[in-house]
């Protein structure tokens, strides 16, 4: 392969072959030399042309076949929509150089810093490094969308701009779905890679997710805990805060353990780690943003505005309110506040519109709210009610409430009404039909007015009959239900969207209830009904010991009539009927045995058993 050297003299004798950057001035140094920025496999020289600075790009190490590789690269960059590219182009025949002509790169110059510069310039500036993390995230997640992967994402391949916008350079080990069944050739700097990444044999777009989270776990780390940097000297090193032996037992590392005791959001970011590196293929992971969405819920914002409304009078202290869930950091016009800060006092002395942002994030999770405050020179009124819709018909009130600062006067209108009103008060008032309420003041100087209003809504509620022909029923047995339901604007029989009236025909084998969901103006209300079941009757079998007869025996005695006791209860409870058979008197021992009874009785139970209907024999005493 050719050498530094050998390239430096062919530039420095014009022998460059591609067209654009042939009509360019190199940049030299204050002794004339060509300047430039070496890598392990390519040179860079920066050259100014047509007023704008490209970097000419050429290979002094052998990679292989690049050409199909990079002539795809070229084109289908190109058509990429992403802000993180800078504009590339291969040229096959770039540069000739000892009599053979090389393929050479240019991309347009970005100047900035690498990103771990970066952050070490800013290291003790929180806001601005969280925003760095979430710009790199944004990129992450553009990568993913695209389906591509940059392939070496380390901090010499991510530079920053003034603005704080972020570029990708240096494209050698980029896959891009047009290049799928290609080798990975480059594994990239070892503080940044998985440590199966050396096992990979085919390029995807899994290869930056390791990456990515090693990147976005430093930034957040250090904006947490700028003491970090000097701990892991990484102004002087090739790494970010993990070195390649953190890998092998990440648990027990140093960085491990300082990143886990700054809470928040850094235990979940280590449990991905941990799960990356049990991975034995890198082609087995998921984007650690992805995973993230696990373990957070989204934060909410509930509520963001002013307490006296959008409009202030100047010089006046008015104050922001807002109710988040779900945060795990809060931020007001990009500074950062405690989570369970509730409100902001906020002078405004000039006129004019001011504006306020609230950022709650959880995670990598985000919401945002923005509100506008107007300060104005005149009246401001602040008009509310605790009721702004009431049912017909029932002599409801509602509470009219002002507040009035920077007027002369003030009245009420409403209806045929007009009263003069004190700058703070309320009213109660039982409208009959929808009645809007007015206030004008006016301004302490001039004859501005200010005119504010609130309107309440007098409406019918819904009136609801829901029944059953019968609650109480057997199974199989028919039920019509019923209803009727005025005012409504939505009804829903057992959720089923159902008309303002109807019936329906159902059979239940068990106690179901039934739900009538109305909604009106007034919000939603269910009406239960609930069907029952009647017991089944039934007849419990009887057992009677049949005589054993062992011999003939001649009874003297007369046996006394046994005595029958039946008692019937209602229908909806077991009949029941119990038979008492007097001892027998003067009988021989043998009839004293419970084994033996008189044929006579047993003829008297069978017919009482045939004549039984609907009966349940609960039990039957012998004696």
């Amino acid at each position: 392969m050719i050498s530094i050297p050998d390239i430096k003299t062919s530039i420095s004798n014009g022998l460059i072959l591609d067209g654009f950057i042939k009509n360019g001035k190199f940049e030299t140094d204050s002794r004339g030399r060509l300047k430039m920025f070496t890598g392990g496999f390519t040179v860079v020289f920066p050259a100014i042309v047509n007023g704008e600075k490209w970097g000419f790009r050429c290979w002094h190490n052998d990679l292989g076949n690049l050409r199909s590789h990079f002539e795809i690269l070229s084109e289908e960059l190109n058509k990429l929509n992403s802000p993180y590219f800078c504009d590339f182009v291969y040229v096959d025949e770039g540069i000739l150089v000892n009599g053979l002509k090389y393929p050479t790169t240019r991309m347009r110059w970005v100047d900035g810093l690498d990103i771990k510069k970066f952050i070490c310039e800013h290291r003790g500036e929180k806001v601005r490094l969280k925003k760095l993390a979430t710009n790199f995230l944004k990129m992450s997640c553009n990568l993913h969308q695209l389906g591509i992967a940059h392939g070496d994402l380390q901090h010499g391949n991510i530079l920053v701009d003034k603005n704080d916008n972020l570029f990708l350079i240096d494209y050698d080990s980029m896959y891009l779905p047009a290049l799928k069944g290609q080798g990975d050739i480059i594994t990239g700097l070892k503080g940044y890679q998985h440590p199966k990444r050396t096992e990979n044999i085919n390029a995807s777009e899994k290869l930056d997710y390791f990456s990515e989270l090693i990147i976005y776990t430093s930034i957040v780390g250090i904006a947490e805990n700028p003491e970090l940097v000097e701990k892991y000297n990484l102004e002087d090193s090739e790494q970010m805060l993990f070195a390649p032996d953190d890998f092998t037992d990440i648990e027990h590392s140093e960085i491990f353990k300082d990143l886990k005791e700054l809470k928040g959001i850094f235990p979940k970011l280590l449990e991905v780690l941990k799960q990356y590196l049990s991975e034995d293929d890198i082609n087995k992971m998921e984007p650690f943003d992805a995973l993230m969405d696990k373990y957070y819920p989204n934060p909410k914002i509930l509520y963001f505005e002013a307490d006296r409304g959008n409009k202030v009078v100047v010089g006046v202290e008015g104050k922001i309110i807002w109710e988040v869930e779900n945060a795990s950091e809060l931020y007001l016009n990009d500074e950062a506040i405690e989570v369970y800060q509730k409100s902001h006092q906020e002078l405004f002395s000039v006129l004019g519109t001011k504006h306020f942002s609230l950022v709650a994030k959880n995670g990598l999770k985000e919401v945002s709210a923005d509100l506008d405050i107007e300060a104005v020179d005149g009246a401001i009124v602040s008009f509310s009610t605790n009721a702004d819709k009431l049912r017909k018909g029932r002599g409801e009130q509602a509470v009219l409430q002002w507040n009035i600062e920077n007027a002369q006067s003030a009245m009420l209108m409403y209806a045929d009404t007009e009263r003069v009103i004190e700058m703070r008060g309320n009213l109660i008032v039982a409208p009959l039909e929808t009645t809007t309420y007015r206030i004008s003041a006016k301004a302490k100087e001039g004859e501005r007015r200010t005119v504010e209003e609130l309107t309440i809504l007098v409406k019918d509620a819904s009136k609801v009959d829901f029944k059953a022909d019968k609650v109480y029923s057997l199974p199989t047995i028919p039920i019509k239900l019923t209803w009727n339901a005025q005012y409504a604007k939505e009804i829903k029989l057992d959720g089923e969207d159902v008309g303002p009236c109807g019936n329906k025909i159902i059979e239940v084998d068990k106690e179901t209830c039934f739900i009538l969901t109305v909604e009106d103006d007034f919000g939603k209300t269910d009406y239960p009904l609930t069907i029952r079941m009647l017991p089944l009757p039934f007849v419990k079998g009887m057992m009677i010991p049949t005589p054993n007869i062992c011999k003939n025996i001649n009874i003297v005695n007369k046996v006394p009539r046994p005595i029958f006791s039946i008692n019937l209860v209602p229908f909806v409870d077991e009949p029941k009927f119990s038979i008492d058979i007097p001892q027998f008197v003067d009988t021989p021992d043998i009839l004293q045995n419970k084994e033996y009874v008189p044929a006579g009785v047993i003829s008297k139970l069978w017919t009482i058993w045939r004549n039984l209907e609907n009966t349940v024999v609960e039990g039957l005493k012998i004696y």
